[in-house]
């Protein structure tokens, strides 16, 4: 083996955009909540059998279905969920579905020390 193998073989892999300093366990855990917020646009003849399939999907809110087939729709991700791509995906491959578009895309991080506050801080108001 080559030396320049042998140093590829023996270097760390790390997911992307991270490397070893942003890998430490000494930071708070985090969790992350998404939602995202699209405008899907169904046959018109279907858009209320669409809106019913997309209710079924966990996470899934229709607001609004107009009388053209378009839906305002919402995906909600809660911390330790990773969906939010796949059910995007499903909502495209529904049946009735001509397109989904991503009009809104919002994560919020929580750290582990700001729940806690927060906890604590519901404790003592109740006491």
């Amino acid at each position: 083996m080559t030396a320049c193998a042998e140093n590829l073989s023996s270097t760390p892999e790390y997911p992307r955009g991270a490397n070893a300093s942003s890998l430490t366990t000494d930071k708070p855990a985090s969790q992350e909540y998404s939602v995202s917020g699209l405008v899907v646009h169904s046959l018109p003849e279907k858009s209320e059998s669409v809106a019913a399939r997309l209710r079924l999907l966990t996470g899934v809110e229709v607001h609004l279905i107009n009388p053209d087939g378009k839906m305002v729709v919402t995906v909600e991700e809660e911390p330790g969920q990773k969906l939010m791509v796949d059910t995007i995906t499903a909502i495209n491959n529904t049946e009735g579905v001509i397109n989904a578009a991503l009009v809104y895309a919002r994560t919020e991080i929580e750290s582990q020390t700001d729940s806690d506050a927060a906890s604590n801080s519901d404790s003592e108001e109740q006491q």
